[in-house]
């Protein structure tokens, strides 16, 4: 097994190589062998290949100044059903990660508590998802089974995941810091079912295993165990699409609204019984929201738009009760790069208010993100990416970090 500088090396290795094949992707995105692949997905089979290589330099602040890489391949595989000729409506699908890298940005570098970097994890290949799914009535209906990644379906903001890098956009981190979810990079079990009223108002609940178990005892996601006081965590969320009547096209706007339920138990973040055990609580809960929101249209997709993310939890048994987040996103700002995006955006994650009081932490973190994002073509970008970290983690020892970021994205 390769480990520490092999596994960078490695990895350059890989980054050098997918470059010098990206030269013959064509001007529109399209790569060699696009006849037998379209003659697969005739059949029912697709798949796609992503790499993500992230240079990340702390320049200041933090726990250590130095320069690290964090590298992801993503490969996904979809078999379906109906165009097979075996289940109208069905699929059976599968995706992996092969993580890869040096130092951990967040964990070993900056010691922030939201994570500037989205696809941060500890190195090895793991089972990302795998499972069924069945469309029905129509495509109204859809249920899944397997192993779910609760971001790839729920809880998440088109516009912020999309573009920003700091792992507060991909997901509220008054979930993602509060409990056991099933999220890269450690999935497990779950059911998802999705129903669509009309073109504007879906409606999805999906139940989850509540503990997976952590990677140090699930090296490559493959062992999955379900128990009692391991809970379940379910979530429901609805989501309404719209148009506001301020121009001839309207301005699309989407708004998500969702609510949580772990049903373990959780231990007080301050408070201890007689015994100087933590006081146990029965169950956590916590909601979200996400919006986005086209402020203005130049042409096509090209204009500016806005988001705006927040959830809370109690702060009983919480380490974060509160989040908010909010952006800016121009897509074709740059005369003749109409698919560029350039945005500027902040997340706050208040930290328990009853932990605050009784550590002297401080009171929130916040982060201040912008980014451009250059579409070479459907296939390759390149991303340079800013981040100034306020009060890092809480721990007043820990002074503001700046961090630079590339990320090479390549999609197959």
């Amino acid at each position: 097994m390769l480990r520490g500088h092999g596994k960078i090396l490695f990895g350059i290795i890989v980054l050098v190589g997918l470059l010098a094949i990206a030269p013959r992707v064509q001007a529109e995105g399209e790569w060699i062998l696009k006849d037998q692949r379209a003659k697969l997905q005739e059949n029912g089979l697709s798949f796609k290949v992503v790499s993500l290589e992230d240079y990340v330099s702390v320049l200041s602040g933090g726990i250590s100044h130095k320069d690290t890489w964090n590298g992801l391949l993503d490969f996904g595989i979809n078999y379906d059903l109906g165009k097979a000729g075996f289940v109208p409506g069905g699929s059976i699908f599968f995706r992996g990660a092969e993580i890869h890298g040096g130092q951990l940005p967040s964990g070993d570098l900056v010691g922030d508590a939201q994570g500037v970097d989205d696809y941060e994890a500890n190195h090895t290949f793991r089972v990302w998802e795998a499972g069924y799914k069945q469309s029905l009535m129509n495509d109204k209906l859809s249920l899944k089974a397997g192993i779910l990644d609760l971001d790839s379906d729920l809880a998440f903001s088109d516009l912020a995941s999309g573009l920003f890098l700091n792992s507060a956009f991909s997901l509220t981190p008054t979930i993602t810091n509060n409990i056991d979810v099933s999220l890269y990079p450690i999935t497990t079990l779950g059911v998802l079912a999705k129903f669509s009223f009309s073109d504007n108002f879906t409606l999805q609940a999906g139940v989850y295993d509540g503990s997976p178990i952590a990677s140090e005892q699930n090296h490559h996601n493959l062992n999955i165990k379900l128990s009692k006081s391991g809970g379940l965590l379910s979530v429901v969320e609805g989501a309404y699409g719209y148009k506001l009547p301020v121009t001839s096209e309207g301005l699309a706007g989407t708004f998500k609204l969702g609510a949580w339920y772990d049903s373990k138990a959780f231990d007080d973040v301050v408070n201890v019984d007689e015994n100087e055990d933590p006081v146990k609580h029965g169950g956590d809960f916590g909601g979200y929201f996400t919006l986005d929101q086209k402020i203005w249209c130049e042409k096509d997709d090209q204009g500016l738009s806005a988001f705006l993310i927040g959830g809370a939890a109690p702060k009983d048994r919480n380490a974060i009760e509160r989040h908010l987040g909010a952006g800016l996103v121009y897509t074709g700002l740059i005369p003749s790069r109409d698919a560029d995006q350039l945005g500027v955006a902040f997340t706050n994650a208040y930290f328990s208010h009853k932990a605050y009081m009784a550590n002297g932490t401080q009171r929130s973190e916040t982060t201040i993100e912008t980014s451009y994002q250059w579409k070479v073509n459907d296939s390759l970008s390149f991303e340079p990416d800013f981040q100034y970290v306020y009060n890092p983690g809480g721990d007043a020892s820990i002074k503001n970090a700046s961090v630079f970021m590339l990320r090479t994205k390549i999609t197959y």
